[in-house]
């Protein structure tokens, strides 16, 4: 319980740093001079206008969570069919995720945001002496703090990102004599993004692709639309 509550702090102090820091910018861009330093939507570095807000969505085929739910199961079926249990698997587990979010960009090089994941993932038995079936079905629910930053050319470009936040799984399911059962877990949440490439220009619609670790998507692949 103290875990879930310094893992909700933590998340709700970066989600506020992420609103005073945009709200601060916009209000420099108000009253700042005619040089461009601090100006919403401007590179004080280079006096470039960049594009600070950014929204983006995307599909992830499995994930960290889910991957380590299908290692946990096939131990467990592992040592119960050592044990005399004659369950087997009628159909390989369907797993689904999806993703979005939104970032504000300081300047070329980093930003702020929030990102939201679902996923869910489906797995059926089948016992031979019963002759009856059980299924489970996990519904996990993420929302994380989000931080970026990046580097490369006008059209191509690499980023490396943190998350961290909370995640919720949801499980429910029947057994094999047909009992309703759930169960529901709350998990810290860090995922680090090692290497990330959007391609498209830095105001408009962009193609990101990119690998982490942590508990979110293993490979994820989506668009964003920084205006």
């Amino acid at each position: 319980m103290k875990a879930n509550k310094l893992t909700a702090a933590l998340v709700f102090s970066l989600l506020t740093a992420t609103s005073v820091f945009a709200q601060a910018n916009s209000a420099d861009a108000t009253g700042a001079g005619t040089s461009g330093a601090g100006i919403t939507g401007v590179d004080a570095t280079g006096g470039k206008t960049i594009s600070p807000h950014e929204i983006y969505a995307g599909y992830t085929p499995v994930t960290w969570t889910q991957a380590a739910l299908s290692v946990g199961q096939a131990l467990g079926m592992g040592f119960s069919q050592l044990a005399g249990n004659d369950a087997e698997k009628t159909k390989d587990a369907t797993m689904f995720g999806v993703f979005g979010g939104y970032n504000y960009h300081f300047n070329d090089h980093f930003a702020l945001g929030t990102r939201f994941e679902y996923n869910s993932k489906s797995d059926e038995w089948k016992y031979k002496k019963s002759n009856t079936t059980a299924s489970f079905n996990w519904n996990i629910f993420s929302i994380t703090a989000h931080a970026a930053v990046n580097y490369g050319w006008k059209f191509v470009r690499f980023y490396h990102a943190l998350d961290v936040g909370i995640m919720v799984l949801y499980g429910q399911g029947r057994n094999e004599t047909k009992e309703a059962i759930s169960t529901t877990w709350c998990l810290f949440c860090p995922q680090l993004t090692v290497l990330g490439i959007q391609i498209g220009p830095r105001k408009g619609l962009n193609l990101n692709l990119d690998a982490g670790i942590g508990l979110l998507g293993i490979a994820n692949i989506g668009v964003s639309y920084r205006f």
